[in-house]
């Protein structure tokens, strides 16, 4: 008969939140949590199982978090499961179940949630190949649905995020006729990659909710929208254009919004131009969301418009 040795170990915390954040100020938690495992000593094995009732970092929330591990030398498979993730106040993804299964510099992950009340099910799966200073992933055909809506994500899109680079070949989600494309191309003038995001018929109250609840608003969007220098003073440019635009259930019509974003100033110009029988007006405009002064928006238009002063935003009549 043959013995294999191992050596166990359990680790039982009370409260220990705040030595937790003399580690990490973003992290906090890990009060009464369980975390036991062994060590296969002949194999070269580790095995690992923990339960933490609760912990967060940066502002997201883990309630009931389940880890089952089992690793050697050149390999590692890992399940988490967890029963709910705050991302934001409005923002959950209860019953979600992440798989990792890695060998050597390869990576495959599969991430599963159940519904909430603005995303139900999704399941992301992909191959991520870790890179000396970045990572490659690879996607392989996954989905989520919100507001009722099955989003897919094509397969075989490619994201690959290095030190001060980064790289998209067409990663592609899709629902019926709405589509949002990922890619990558270098800027002219910088030399430093750009990220864009080509946006096809899609509707804007399926994902505003995400952002904000006020003022609320509607329609088919199109266009392209630019991230530039994202690992520096980075800069978003957009171009887009809504069909059966509504703000706040006044229809509004087919609108044209240009502008650019200043990350580093807060500063964001804008000009915006409708055209219908009801609305017609061409606004010229800058907002400073990090200015909180009187001066934070300054407004120039034509039309039969009302500015709402007290809102931050343009009522229309």
């Amino acid at each position: 008969m043959k013995f294999v040795k191992k050596k166990y170990f359990l680790i039982k915390t009370k409260n220990v939140d705040e030595y937790i954040r003399l580690v990490d100020k973003r992290l906090g938690g890990f009060d009464n949590s369980t975390i036991a495992g062994n060590i296969k000593l002949s194999k070269n094995e580790l095995n690992v199982n923990a339960d933490v009732p609760e912990f967060s970092y940066d502002g997201k929330t883990f309630l009931n978090t389940h880890l089952e591990s089992k690793g050697g030398l050149d390999s590692l498979l890992t399940t988490i499961s967890v029963s709910d993730i705050g991302i934001t106040d409005s923002l959950h993804l209860p019953g979600s179940k992440l798989t990792i299964a890695s060998k050597n510099d390869i990576s495959d992950i599969s991430l599963k949630t159940s519904a909430s009340k603005t995303i139900s099910d999704a399941e992301l799966n992909a191959r991520i190949q870790t890179l000396n200073d970045g990572v490659i992933i690879h996607f392989f055909p996954s989905s989520f649905i919100i507001n009722d809506k099955k989003w897919n994500l094509k397969k075989d899109g490619e994201l690959t995020i290095r030190k001060s680079f980064v790289e998209a070949n067409q990663v592609t989600f899709s629902q019926n006729d709405q589509e949002i494309v990922f890619s990558t191309e270098m800027d002219e003038l910088t030399d430093k990659t750009n990220v864009i995001a080509k946006l096809k018929r899609v509707n804007i109250n399926d994902f505003t909710p995400f952002l904000f609840k006020d003022p609320r608003l509607e329609g088919i969007l199109s266009g392209t929208i630019t991230l530039k220098d994202p690992f520096g003073k980075q800069q978003i440019e957009f171009d887009t254009e809504a069909e059966n635009f509504v703000l706040d259930d006044k229809r509004i019509g087919k609108t044209s919004l240009k502008g650019d974003v200043n990350t580093q100033t807060g500063l964001i110009h804008f000009r915006s131009k409708a055209d219908e029988s009801d609305y017609k007006f061409d606004i010229n405009g800058t907002y400073n969301y990090k200015d909180s002064s009187d001066n934070q928006m300054g407004i120039a238009f034509t039309g039969n418009l009302w500015l709402m002063c007290n809102t931050n935003y343009l009522s229309f009549l």
